[in-house]
This record gives C-alpha cells, sequence and structure tokens, in this order.
C-alpha cells in the first residue's frame, strides 16, 4: 500500500493539534461523511448539534450557502475559509445565518465566513444574555442582537465585531448593518461598512463604542440611525454623513473624518452630544476606495498615501480609520493558515511513497 507522507508548515501543524474536536461541515456535492464529517444540506447544523462547548466547527469553502446555523447552549468556534483569502479554490464559506440565542451560546467565536445575517439573543420566549462574543474577518450583511428593540427581555455584552465587511444590505427605515439593543460592551471596529440607501442609516443601537471604521455610500447616505450613548471615534465617513436624525442623545464623536457627504458636521452640544478633534469636509487620501458606489471590490485598496490627515491622528497615536488601531484591516483575514503552494510530483511508481510538500503562511487570528 502507499504511504503519503506530508511536510507541512508548523502553523498548519499547530493548527490540527489543538485539544478541541475539530468537526467538518461540508455540503459540497458528492462529499462524503465519516467521523466527526457532516455532509448535505444540513451539514453545519448537524456538526453545531454533534458537538460540545469548546469544539471547532469548520465550514468547508462551497457553491452553495449552507443553511442557517443555531447555537444553542454551547460555545463553539465557528470557521470558514476566510473573508478574501489568496487561494485558487474560488469559493467561500457562505452561510445564510448564524444565530445565537441561548444564554449558553457565550463565548463563541465566528471567523472567516461569508454570511447574510448574525442574530444574538432575539429569541422572545425567554431572558437570555449573549455575552463575549467574537465575530471576526467575515463578509455579513447584517448583524442583530438583543430583540431589535428597546425594552426587550434580553440583552448582549462584551461584543466584538472586527476586520469584517458589512454589506447593509436592508433598503428600508431600518437600519441596514447593525441592530444592536440592551447592550454594553459592544465593540465595533475596523470594519469595512456599506450603506445602500440614503433613509436608512448603517448602525442602529446604544452603548457602542464605534472606532477605527471606514464607512462609506456611494448615493450618500447616512451612517446612523437611532443611536445613543455611543462613543465614536477614529472612524472615516466617505460619502457616508456622519450626523443623525432625531432623538439620539449622549454620544461622543472624537477624532472622525468626514469628506464628500450631504452634510460632514458632526452633532456637537445637541441631546448631550458632543465632538472635538473631527475632520470635517477634509479628503482622506485613500489609495483606492471608490466615491460613486457603495459597491466593495476586494481589489480596492483602503491604504492611505503620504501626507494623508489619517495618518498617525487617531485619539491612540495611529491612523483614523480601519489601518489603525490594535488589530488593523486585513483583506485576507482568516482564521486558517493559508496556503502558499502545494508540491505534489506529477508521476508516482506503484509501491513508492507519495511525498506532498504543503507551505502556507500564517494569516491573522485576531486573538
Amino acid at each position: 500500500m502507499k504511504k503519503i507522507t506530508m511536510i507541512c508548515a508548523g502553523i498548519i501543524c499547530a493548527f490540527l493539534s489543538t485539544a478541541q474536536t475539530t468537526r467538518i461541515a461540508n455540503n459540497n456535492p458528492g462529499a462524503t461523511g465519516g467521523t466527526n464529517v457532516y455532509t448535505g444540506t444540513d451539514a453545519l447544523q448537524d456538526a453545531i448539534d454533534a458537538a460540545v462547548s469548546g469544539d471547532i466547527i469548520h465550514v468547508v469553502p462551497s457553491a452553495e450557502d449552507y443553511n442557517d446555523g443555531m447555537i444553542d447552549g454551547k460555545s463553539l468556534t465557528i470557521i470558514g475559509i476566510g473573508l478574501d483569502p489568496t487561494s485558487d479554490i474560488g469559493l467561500r464559506s457562505l452561510v445564510d445565518e448564524i444565530r445565537l440565542d441561548n444564554t449558553g451560546a457565550s463565548g463563541s467565536r465566528i471567523s472567516g465566513l461569508h454570511v447574510s445575517r448574525v442574530s444574538m439573543a432575539i429569541s422572545t420566549t425567554f431572558a437570555h444574555t449573549v455575552s463575549n462574543v467574537l465575530i471576526e474577518n467575515c463578509l455579513i450583511d447584517r448583524i442583530h442582537g438583543a430583540g431589535f428593540a428597546v425594552g426587550s427581555p434580553n440583552s448582549i455584552s462584551g461584543i466584538i465585531i472586527r476586520n469584517c465587511i458589512i454589506n447593509s444590505s436592508n433598503s428600508t427605515g431600518d437600519a441596514q448593518g447593525f441592530e444592536l439593543y440592551n447592550s454594553s460592551g459592544v465593540v465595533i471596529e475596523n470594519n469595512i461598512i456599506k450603506g445602500r440607501c440614503c433613509v436608512a442609516g448603517s448602525v442602529q443601537g446604544v452603548g457602542m463604542t464605534i472606532q477605527h471604521n471606514l464607512f462609506f455610500n456611494g448615493s450618500n447616505g447616512i451612517s446612523f440611525h437611532n443611536i445613543d450613548d455611543c462613543i465614536v471615534r477614529n472612524n472615516i465617513f466617505l460619502n457616508s454623513t456622519p450626523g443623525i436624525g432625531t432623538g439620539q442623545t449622549g454620544n461622543t464623536f472624537t477624532n472622525n473624518l468626514s469628506y464628500n457627504t450631504t452634510n460632514d458636521v458632526f452633532l456637537d452640544g445637541v441631546d448631550g452630544n458632543t465632538a472635538s478633534g473631527n475632520l470635517e469636509g477634509v479628503n482622506p487620501m485613500l489609495t483606492d476606495v471608490p466615491q460613486s458606489t457603495s459597491d466593495w471590490n476586494f481589489s480596492n485598496d483602503i491604504t492611505p498615501i503620504t501626507g494623508s490627515p489619517v495618518l498617525g491622528a487617531a485619539t491612540d497615536g495611529t491612523d483614523i480609520g480601519p489601518t489603525g488601531g490594535a488589530v488593523p484591516f486585513n483583506i485576507e483575514g482568516s482564521f486558517l493558515p493559508l496556503i502558499e503552494s502545494l508540491s505534489v510530483p506529477t508521476v508516482v511508481s506503484q509501491g513508492v511513497d507519495l511525498q506532498v510538500t504543503i507551505k502556507a503562511r500564517g494569516n491573522i487570528t485576531n486573538d
């Protein structure tokens, strides 16, 4: 019998040697199930149901969307191939919805998926608090939390959303990208947040820290829709008005930059909102970011060019926008290592061992 010998980079070996059980969800046609391998249309939910707290669910890239995944009563890590990894496979880990609706789902981590919606603590049957969740390196249409409205019996806390592209899919009067109420310790940082219409803002909620993001909207929409008691700092607002409508109170706007919007002014002295250190109507001088469309292309480049006013101008001494902060935005954001080369002999004689060499490089883990 032929033996396959694999020489792998340390990053892969280290990942595979972790103590948790790694369960594989694979909905590709013809995929074969096995121990800890789940296939078919409900592959993701089957893997979640079989898992115990601490397990890892690996969502194999596929041309087909995975059905919804409900995490209930356990803390899991769900990982896909990445936001836009450098890879020849041309597939992504596509999921309709990830839902964390039970207090026991606290401590979960969602990474590397393209997902239509992430929902947290939205059940109206019981009062739940979902906390300490990290959502990273994902392309997401909308993120909902705590029953969508003030007065819900549910709450969310300690939620971090970073290194994501938010599509902001809704075009009605409701917030397009985020609805996060009854919250505390929610951080939205180092994301690219798109807008799609002029009526609804991209972010709605209370008690959030919104920092080092790029807001952009090709139709000059608005960034916020009913936000209260939020810290908004070190963001770039490009074609996406930083001002907010009536009824918002107690927000602090610090060291942000706005440019080419219908109103570049940050609220100050109105309903308890304060503003300081902001750059209003100033070109951020980014390498390649669209200014007449809300579409995002992975070839766009958010790097500030020499002389940009955002360089070193944030409250923390780094850049204003997603290239600053503790974890700068990385378009190849992936929990998994990225395979750079795979060397396999073109001819293998019968009875001779197959020598396969895999070279990979570690990507950001955002720990």
